[in-house]
């Protein structure tokens, strides 16, 4: 808590800035799978809440005693599992200053700039993956514009909402009479065998569905058809050289036989609590914290480098795997994780860190095939 008379610990701030800075330079250096059990915290906390404050470097000393012992450093190079969850330096800063402002901006009114930044920084995004431009805020076409959601689940239960808005608006105009929207939603049924659900490319071994064969048959037998879109192939469809032959392929019809065209679109307008305001202009937006700008990592030789030394190997038998899984992680030095596809299972090695290189994928390599080997010396294999 700070007031007049307790200004901000610049001193302190400054040493915490030089730990963040010292961690992510030197993270190479730590195993990246922690060697603890379930409860190990326990030993390491008292039984109840400090009545008294502590002093700086207690706290301070905490931090590799308690907080980092426990941590899987997803920002690791050896970090080969789940998905990227990347950061960078202007969105660390970026996060500073917006936890200083600390500001709640479920509404314009709320926090102006933060409607203002959120508006812009998804217009930028709009452009960036080639939508149309009805999906902008700022142009003549818009229809309400993007707007941000928590998690994938929650994205897809406003996705699901708006469908059933559309609907809604489909049967008013049908009936050609004014019938409330809650006679209307009281006779929805949703049936799984009325929608058909696509991917493009799954979180496991980033499988792509053929939407050049599902689209049609969605067209024509009038089926919502739901796309999540992961981050893996996002990358790529901000790269102008490919973007458009990807578009090509997802550009099949909810409704109409292009996407992204026919997109459903949420209109919201708001009750104000100030009649002066012009409810055309405002929405309900979150606040943003940073922003994540896209790279060209993906230029980068290592998913070769990688398939160089696995194509051609022959050690690792589907009976052998659980096992060389296992102890890898028990090992720590990488993270992998398992899949299946078709049934058979397999060791997922995906690059998730921006600074992975050619010799960090040479030294995975290296750790993976001594395990493998002692592991099938072992079962004289």
């Amino acid at each position: 808590m700070f007031h007049n008379k307790s200004p901000f610990k610049r001193d302190l701030s400054k040493e915490l800035v030089d730990y963040i800075t010292q961690y992510l330079v030197t993270i190479r250096e730590r195993k990246v799978i922690p060697d603890v059990k379930p409860g190990y915290m326990k030993e390491l906390l008292p039984d109840s809440a400090p009545t008294e404050p502590e002093d700086w470097e207690s706290i301070f000393s905490d931090i590799e005693r308690v907080i980092m012992t426990g941590v899987v450093h997803w920002q690791s190079p050896q970090m080969h599992a789940f998905f990227p969850c990347l950061n960078s330096w202007p969105s660390l800063l970026g996060d500073m200053l917006s936890d200083a402002i600390n500001c709640v901006g479920f509404s314009w009114a709320s926090s102006p700039a933060c409607t203002e930044l959120k508006i812009h920084v998804l217009d930028w995004l709009c452009k960036a993956l080639g939508l149309p431009s009805f999906f902008m805020h700022h142009h003549p076409d818009s229809r309400g514009g993007g707007v941000l959601q928590s998690t994938v689940s929650e994205s897809t239960r406003v996705a699901l909402l708006a469908a059933r808005k559309d609907k809604i608006f489909q049967l008013q105009a049908e009936l050609e009479q004014d019938v409330d929207d809650s006679v209307l939603n009281s006779r929805m049924v949703a049936y799984a065998s009325d929608q058909l659900c696509a991917t493009l490319g799954t979180t496991g071994v980033c499988a792509f569905d053929n939407l050049t064969e599902l689209g049609p048959v969605c067209t024509s037998s009038k089926l919502l058809l739901i796309l999540p879109v992961l981050s893996f192939p996002l990358k790529s469809k901000v790269l102008p050289l490919i973007r458009n032959p990807l578009l090509n392929i997802i550009n099949l019809s909810l409704v109409t036989g292009y996407v992204p065209q026919s997109f459903k679109v949420a209109v919201i307008k708001p009750l104000l609590k100030k009649p002066t305001l012009d409810p055309e202009v405002l929405a309900n937006y979150r606040p943003i914290s940073n922003l994540p700008f896209l790279s060209k990592i993906l230029e980068k030789a290592v998913a070769k480098q990688l398939c160089s030394f696995l194509q051609y190997n022959s050690l690792f038998e589907e009976m052998l795997s659980f096992e060389l899984l296992r102890r890898l992680t028990q090992l720590g030095s990488l993270y992998l994780g398992p899949a299946k596809i078709l049934n058979k299972f397999i060791i997922r090695f995906v690059v998730t860190s921006q600074i992975t290189n050619a010799d960090d994928i040479f030294m995975d390599w290296s750790i993976i095939s001594k395990t493998a080997s002692t592991l099938l010396a072992e079962t004289n294999v």
